[in-house]
């Protein structure tokens, strides 16, 4: 469970959203968070936009809920806060944006409270390390390199020259009412953990409402572009100039092959082997191989040396 807390309580009516008749609901929150992390504190919303398998839950969490979701969120959410609105997710950016505006968001749960930077480190020439970074012990940090606040770099990591670690991806919410293309805000982070190997010229793009996880072990080549809230397993190999799509999640001792795109949202395996050039739009089992554009299953394929 990943969520953000804020440093006092506040209400919906503090936001000045009179526009969306937000203005004289007084319900309070101290934390936003993503519909799956439901917290009794939290500010989240649901719009049944992405099918997330909906379970029924006593949180007492404040959900922002569009008209068309309202009743099976009331059955299977008793004790939550439900606040009807147009646009859920148009509100709850813009909520978050003014969040970030006014400097109200901590880090995320998931992060230490205060970061620190180990003294045992390699720095290359030129990186750059912004604050709001934990590094530990024995993590390598190539030339040029850039690495963004919310980012933690567990033991051992090696990240490559020129490589960019926590940047900013895209995420637009069109406006149901306005129109309007709204910016997702990315507040969540990047956690690499220990001894995984990020190759030259790479870029990993922090999360939205939750932090983009690269596993133990795992080895990303040069190149390679790895979405917003990605989760890749331990002892995960992918080589040069693969793009993974946001909300990807991708299994234990996979082996994805050269020039890889694989679509966002798509889950592969543990054990998966994705052939070079593979254009991924559906999921991928377990122990599956696949090839092609649109890629295919065949018989078997070793596209790595998992």
């Amino acid at each position: 469970m990943e969520f953000f807390s804020l440093e006092n309580k506040f209400s919906l009516s503090d936001f000045g959203l009179s526009g969306v008749g937000l203005q004289t609901i007084n319900q309070e929150f101290n934390s936003i968070a993503e519909f799956r992390s439901l917290r009794d504190d939290a500010l989240t919303f649901f719009d049944g936009s992405v099918s997330i398998g909906l379970k029924s839950n006593k949180s007492k969490a404040l959900i922002l809920v569009s008209h068309a979701t309202q009743e099976a969120l009331k059955s299977l959410y008793p004790s939550a806060r439900l606040v009807v609105v147009d646009d859920p997710r148009s509100i709850f950016i813009e909520i978050s944006n003014q969040c970030i505006a006014r400097n109200l968001l901590g880090l995320s749960s998931k992060f230490p409270t205060n970061p620190k930077i180990s003294k045992n480190i390699e720095i290359g020439t030129n990186a750059v390390i912004e604050d709001g970074v934990q590094i530990d012990d024995g993590v390598k940090v190539g030339a040029g390199a850039i690495i963004k606040g919310g980012t933690w770099l567990k033991s051992n990591v090696t990240v490559g020259e020129n490589t960019v670690i926590g940047g900013v991806g895209i995420n637009l919410h069109i406006g149901i009412s306005d129109e309007i293309r709204h910016r997702f805000p990315h507040i969540a982070g990047v956690i690499i953990d220990e001894g995984a190997s990020i190759g030259a010229n790479a870029v990993v793009v922090r999360g939205t409402l939750r932090s983009t996880l690269i596993g133990k072990d795992s080895i990303i080549s040069n190149l390679c572009n790895i979405g917003h809230c990605v989760s890749i397993g331990k002892e995960v190999w992918i080589s040069s100039s693969t793009t993974i799509g946001g909300y990807c999640l991708i299994g234990r001792n996979t082996n994805i092959g050269m020039n890889a795109v694989i679509k966002n949202g798509v889950s592969i395996g543990d054990k998966a082997n994705v052939g070079m050039g593979a254009v991924v739009i559906k999921s991928v089992g377990d122990a599956e191989s696949v090839f092609g554009n649109p890629a295919r299953k065949v018989r078997f394929l070793k596209s790595g040396p998992n």
